[in-house]
């Protein structure tokens, strides 16, 4: 049957539900450094969150969730500077252009969609608010001790951490962003000159079993934020606005990598944006060389900006595309009314989907590749270097589709770079490779693709006689990998025997049998194209390499090299090189076997006719008049009519035919006819 259209890019297994197993419940307190929630923090499994977070977000952050159900991812690399916060919810996308979610009634028979607004804070924000809060904690606790109005001693908990954090906004104004450590200070000094303005008389009504700290505290907090109620009513806004608004959101040159590491970010949704939208067409394109779960686009994170609206970040805001397992990023920049991604790790080039109908055939075969341009016009290929796979498929014998395995954690391990860059000829139609690895995989690339006149033509690219490295020699050996279907073409065992060739020197164990390979080469060798015809040398030159012979010391059943291939067709081969052999290898190097003449059929004795060939030298026992005498042991063929030496008479002779003859046993005598020998090759 044929292979499905949904069916093509499937991965996993759709049955397989792991089965309960006990578990454990992992928590760490506000004390711990490493916590900066200042509360206590519960660990959350990443298949937990595998479909609600990128998955390349679960690779690399440790998420925790909060007593208020927020999530914090904590970079496993501790020198990482940022922190990812997660509010889970129910709703529309608050980073999906438009709001098509809003719409969503509530009801038993439709669920609401879950949300998540995710974000990329700077570790320092987050350090900068808990010292704050710690400060601030202090102070209110001192007020309580000089004033006697706790009953027990002083202890935050997350709800009165959160308030303290929250009114150290409004007295500094700022959200503990970049430079707003002035801000922060003063913010605690006028905390300090609040405090004394708070009425004390109803908490020392208060009885001795109602003056805890959960109670005490947070009614303190909420007279504090009376006071600063009636001071700021009518009045200017606070100075030292932590919001961005007014910053520019696409900057006129592209930044380097370390300008985003601090900058703060908010994650849009690529997988459920509008058919018609920027999103969708940047989705469309970058899925080519990665998965979504491994695409994240950032747009500037706005403090001022109203996050519980579905629109309140749209596609405009698109700051940088990040794909963190190529290594990649994207700048989006605005040029000449359209946004272009401009590679932030290679300069001045930037995706292009303008291309010709020749760089269209060029590519066929690479589907997972992108085009890159200049200013220039100059054009490479970006290619990711996963490993690709042509999978069997009965309904379509000779399929050229791939499939790319990004779940090999050995591929990936052994790749010194997770991509290639192949820059593109100025006709258009050729691409170049920069280091032998490159060579090797887009020779892979297009030996899956059985373009086998292109990997003919690449495999001078790839001739070493040094070893190879573990990125090259996997590429090599994926050549015949199980997990690509068998190819048997005529041309495909040429191409093998020409990546051998000029790798013979190279110490390293090649994926294949030269011997069986060249046996199946022979065998099938007027099936041959042209352009992938091996030439004598090269055949005379891989014949010394093959096994055949069973006493041949390399001959072992246990690693299916035999010699019965090559056995039947060695003979044949090596006639085919002698044959093809240049006339100046056969003038200096002269031989019977290859300048022996072809003799014509010789007549009966006694028809007139002589019994010798005349291109032969006369032998000893030739009389005067040319006729040989007989020996004893042929008295038997003169009587039969043959000449001397002859036990079959005209049809055969008992002569050794010269090796390498092509011709049938009769045109081979020892008589010449009246017209005359001839000399052509049979």
């Amino acid at each position: 049957m044929p292979w499905a259209e949904w069916g093509r890019h499937e991965a996993g297994h759709p049955y397989d539900v792991p089965q309960p197993t006990p578990s454990a419940v992992i928590t760490r307190e506000a004390s711990v450094a490493e916590n900066l929630s200042c509360g206590e923090e519960t660990w959350l499994p990443q298949r937990l969150l595998s479909g609600l977070l990128p998955e390349s977000l679960l690779e690399r952050y440790t998420f925790w969730q909060d007593e208020a159900d927020y999530l914090r991812g904590y970079p496993k690399d501790a020198t990482k500077p940022d922190v990812i916060f997660v509010n889970m919810g129910v709703g529309g996308h608050v980073a999906m252009h438009g709001s098509r979610f809003g719409e969503v009634r509530r009801g038993d028979s439709l669920l609401l969609p879950a949300r998540a607004v995710v974000l990329r804070l700077s570790k320092q924000r987050l350090q900068r608010e808990h010292r704050a809060v710690h400060d601030a904690l202090g102070v209110l606790e001192q007020f309580t001790k000089e004033h006697a109005l706790l009953s027990q001693p002083f202890e935050p908990s997350f709800a009165l951490c959160n308030g303290t954090a929250a009114l150290l906004r409004r007295l500094g104004g700022h959200s503990f962003g970049a430079g707003s450590e002035p801000a922060v200070a003063s913010g605690l000094e006028a905390l300090r000159a609040l405090l004394p303005r708070v009425g004390l008389l109803p908490f020392r009504r208060r009885r001795k079993r109602h003056r805890l700290p959960k109670i005490v505290v947070p009614a303190l907090l909420d007279a504090l934020a009376a006071l600063l109620d009636a001071d700021q009513s009518g009045g200017p806004d606070p100075p030292g606005g932590g919001g961005r608004k007014g910053e520019a959101r696409q900057p006129s040159e592209v930044a380097s990598a370390s300008d985003f590491d601090e900058e703060e970010l908010i994650l849009l949704d690529l997988l459920h944006a509008p058919a018609e939208s920027y999103l969708h067409s940047l989705a469309t394109v970058l899925s080519r060389v990665e998965s979504l779960s491994h695409v994240l686009a950032w747009a500037a994170y706005d403090d001022t900006a109203a996050l519980g609206q579905p629109d309140a970040i749209t596609q405009d805001e698109l700051r940088i595309v990040s794909l963190p397992r190529l290594k990649l990023t994207f700048q989006a920049l605005m040029v000449d009314n359209s946004v272009r991604l401009y590679s932030v790790d290679h300069a001045d080039l930037f995706i292009t989907n303008e291309r010709s109908e020749t760089e269209s055939a060029m590519l066929e075969a690479i589907p997972h590749s992108l085009l890159l341009s200049n200013s220039n016009s100059e054009c490479s290929v970006l290619v990711c270097a996963w490993p690709p796979c042509r999978p069997q498929i009965e309904s379509v014998p000779f399929s050229t589709s791939l499939v790319l395995d990004r779940s090999d954690v050995k591929w990936a391990g052994n790749l010194e770079h997770p991509y290639y860059m192949y820059p593109v000829h100025v006709s258009r139609v050729i691409l170049y490779t920069t280091t032998l690895a490159s060579a090797l995989y887009l020779l892979l690339l297009r030996f899956l693709g059985r373009a086998y006149k292109e990997v003919v033509r690449l495999v001078d690219t790839v001739g070493s006689d040094a070893a190879l490295s573990r990125e090259e020699d996997q590429i090599l050996q994926f050549l015949s990998c199980e997990k690509n279907s068998p190819d048997s073409h005529p041309d495909a065992s040429a191409c093998r025997l020409k990546i051998s060739l000029v790798l013979l020197d190279a110490p390293l164990q090649l994926p294949w049998d030269i011997s069986l390979e060249m046996a199946d080469y022979l065998f099938r060798l007027e099936h041959v194209s042209a352009d992938c015809l091996l030439t004598p040398e090269e055949e005379l030159t891989l014949l010394k390499r093959c096994i055949c012979d069973v006493a041949d010391k390399r001959c072992s059943t246990e690693a299916s090299r035999t010699p019965l291939g090559v056995n039947s067709v060695k003979r044949r081969g090596s006639r085919r090189a002698r044959v093809h052999r240049p006339a100046t290898l056969r003038s200096a190097f002269p031989s019977a076997r290859t300048a022996a003449p072809r003799c014509v059929r010789a007549p009966r004795l006694g028809s007139g006719g002589t019994s010798r060939c005349p291109t032969s030298p006369p032998s000893k026992t030739e009389g005067a008049s040319g006729r040989p005498a007989a020996p004893s042991s042929c008295r038997s063929a003169q009587r039969r009519g043959g000449p001397a030496g002859c036990t079959r008479g005209t049809r055969r002779c008992s002569r050794r035919r010269p090796r390498g003859w092509r011709g049938c046993w009769r045109s081979w005598s020892c008589g010449s006819s009246a017209s005359g020998p001839t000399t052509s090759r049979g």
